[in-house]
């Protein structure tokens, strides 16, 4: 990932995961000051590039319903669940320890 796209995510004002079970995680959800948000699916490989998705027309888009739980967590209670998500169906343990020091370097959470 490029440096200038992880200084934008860097200014992140809130995180959310996607969880199927407590405190497990398949994807997470970066939201940014602008209005955009980036989705990192755990069981993939760390993306070289990112997409912005805009919140402006109708937000995640989300059905609670029919979709998985997404929750907004602070920044400690997003490490953990990270941290736990490592072992979890078919995450990839990279990608989850590549977030993990990117959440590290946010600080408007």
């Amino acid at each position: 990932m490029h440096w200038t796209i992880k200084r934008k995510l860097a200014t992140a004002t809130k995180l959310y995961l996607v969880e199927p079970e407590d405190n497990k995680a398949i994807e997470i959800k970066i939201q940014l000051p602008t209005g955009e948000y980036v989705e990192i699916e755990l069981n993939h490989p760390f993306p070289k590039n990112v997409y912005y998705k805009s919140l402006a027309n109708g937000g995640f888009n989300y059905d609670p319903i029919i979709d998985m739980p997404i929750t907004h967590y602070s920044k400690r209670n997003t490490l953990r669940n990270l941290r736990n998500s490592i072992a979890y169906r078919s995450n990839n343990s990279d990608t989850i320890d590549k977030l993990i020091n990117l959440v590290n370097t946010m600080s408007d959470i």
